[in-house]
């Protein structure tokens, strides 16, 4: 499956590599690396002449074409390397793109709690000029599945200093998303009581308290009325 390339441009950077390949200096052996599941959205070339310099002017654009013609989106594999980010096919593991993490440029995401909003969790970094190989910067987009965009950016940014990115944590896959609960949160308790028992608790009491002072109304009215008689 080819990486789709809305500006039709050749990438300089080698495909179709078996994934783990890379032998890039630094790089982490046994498969530990950090590795995401990613939609491809759009790739753009940033320059001034197309308006696309700034990650906003990238979703803008991806919004003009949603609307326009659609988006055709793949499903990749993100990983991230000591000194790489690889782009992965999902299916095969094929590396369909490596880029330099010294060329990542401005890493930004695009979140959205709008359960109608189709793209609610964007990923936007800029591949800068490589002068080796004459490409212009091009701007990625993705929709992030397996991670939150922010968790991703921040984890761009520690590759651009040049430090590991850690894989799994204690509590499973860092930046994993949870999958929302079955059935709602229960109420919050009140005095280590749950709500719903306190106020049935209240209303028991009421009716118990009710009874007991008819009856003992009712006693009284009685012996009233025996001594009068």
């Amino acid at each position: 499956m080819p990486y789709y390339n809305s500006g039709h441009n050749s990438s300089p950077y080698s495909k179709d590599v078996p994934s783990g390949a890379s032998n890039s200096s630094g790089s982490r052996s046994g498969g530990t690396e950090p590795t995401y599941m990613m939609e491809h959205l759009a790739t753009f070339t940033v320059t001034k002449d197309t308006g696309i310099v700034y990650p906003a002017d990238g979703m803008r654009r991806l919004l003009q074409l949603e609307k326009s013609n659609g988006i055709w989106s793949q499903k990749m594999q993100l990983r991230l390397e000591r000194n790489w980010v690889l782009i992965m096919d999902n299916e095969t593991g094929a590396v369909m793109e490596r880029f330099p993490a010294a060329l990542i440029q401005e890493p930004t995401a695009f979140t959205s709690r709008d359960p109608m909003e189709m793209y609610n969790n964007i990923l936007v970094f800029t591949v800068g000029d490589d002068s080796g190989s004459g490409q212009r910067a091009e701007m990625h987009i993705f929709q992030c599945q397996s991670i939150s965009a922010q968790d991703l950016v921040e984890d761009l940014k520690m590759l651009q200093m040049g430090k590991l990115v850690p894989g799994d944590s204690p509590r499973g896959p860092r930046g994993q998303i949870p999958p929302p609960p079955a059935l709602p949160p229960p109420e919050p308790p009140l005095n280590g009581v749950n709500v719903r028992e306190q106020v049935s608790a209240f209303n028991a009491n009421g009716i118990f308290f009710f009874f007991f002072f008819f009856f003992f109304l009712n006693k009284k009215i009685y012996q009233l009325l025996e001594i009068l008689i």
